[in-house]
């Protein structure tokens, strides 16, 4: 990894966040300092960009959507890693956590630790609903049998259709 944010740090345990993405012999994966890579299988670099990530990529069709290492929800080109768009989550050095994206129909969702569930337009990045729990939310949506499913930081198990 050759980018670093000065100035700015995350408490995690090491420099990576999540798990990688292969798809299609590629391997994608970033980190909490700065920078997401893409690689083939035998370690070849294909591309860098400069955007960190938290959490574990998407990837949908010629795109890859993640939350950043500075709370925004990103979307870059799969085949080059330019930037298509950038939407603001939360500031830069908000405390709270945001988890990795999933995709339910035509959506992305992504669940924050301050309890918001949120669902993005694919094409904008634009906000389409928001639902808020008072006690937040401590993983990722997961998507089963018609339903939303996530686990409360109070210990609860809630589900929306």
């Amino acid at each position: 990894f050759n980018f670093n944010r000065a100035g700015f740090t995350q408490n995690t345990f090491g420099f990576f966040n999540g798990r990688p993405a292969v798809y299609d012999d590629k391997i994608y994966f970033g980190s909490v300092s700065g920078q997401f890579n893409a690689l083939k299988l035998d370690g070849e670099v294909l591309w860098e960009s400069n955007v960190g990530l938290q959490g574990t990529p998407l990837l949908l069709s010629n795109s890859i959507f993640f939350v950043s290492d500075t709370n925004n929800l990103i979307r870059l080109n799969k085949r080059n890693g330019t930037l298509i768009w950038s939407k603001k989550l939360g500031s830069k050095n908000d405390l709270r956590n945001y988890f990795s994206p999933i995709l339910i129909g035509s959506k992305i969702w992504i669940a924050s630790s301050e309890g918001k569930l949120s669902s993005f337009e694919l094409s904008t990045g634009d906000e389409v609903d928001q639902i808020i729990v008072r006690s937040g939310f401590a993983g990722a949506p997961i998507y089963y049998s018609g339903r939303i499913l996530l686990y409360t930081n109070s210990g609860e198990l809630v589900a929306f259709e």
